[in-house]
């Protein structure tokens, strides 16, 4: 019996056949982003994780979504002490976050485990809720 539970993110299965490609994006600005994701969708990527620290998403996420299709993306948000681009609170972290998710756009969330028992939590119910996958990352 494995321990591993396979999951769905989008068109993709996760834990469970050969393992997946999951290609980053890491633009400094729209136009870079979107050149970035026409690249990526000729490649054999599975999923792609797009780091959204440097800008704001909700502003161009939709534009994002149509360009990769249907391939899933994984949205990462590193705060300065991270090695991200931008400080920000732990109650913003949530905000950004859920407001992300309320797009509908993105399958799954890397929420950094040193953000704190709390804002995990209450990131990973939102996602549940949300029905976006989380990665815990540290």
């Amino acid at each position: 019996m494995s321990r591993w539970q396979s999951v769905k993110a989008g068109n993709v299965v996760l834990g469970d056949g050969i393992p997946k490609i999951c290609v980053p994006i890491v633009a400094k600005n729209e136009e870079q982003v979107l050149t970035q994701a026409r690249q990526i969708s000729a490649l054999p990527a599975d999923l792609v994780e797009w780091r959204e620290d440097p800008f704001s998403a909700s502003k161009f996420l939709p534009s994002l979504r149509q360009v990769l299709g249907e391939r899933p993306i994984l949205l990462t948000f590193r705060t300065k002490e991270e090695g991200g681009e931008q400080a920000i609170t732990a109650s913003d972290y949530v905000v950004l976050y859920e407001d992300l998710m309320s797009l509908g756009l993105a399958q799954l969330i890397d929420v950094e485990y040193e953000r704190g028992e709390q804002t995990v939590r209450t990131l990973v119910e939102a996602a549940r809720k949300a029905g976006v996958l989380t990665v815990l990352s540290h």
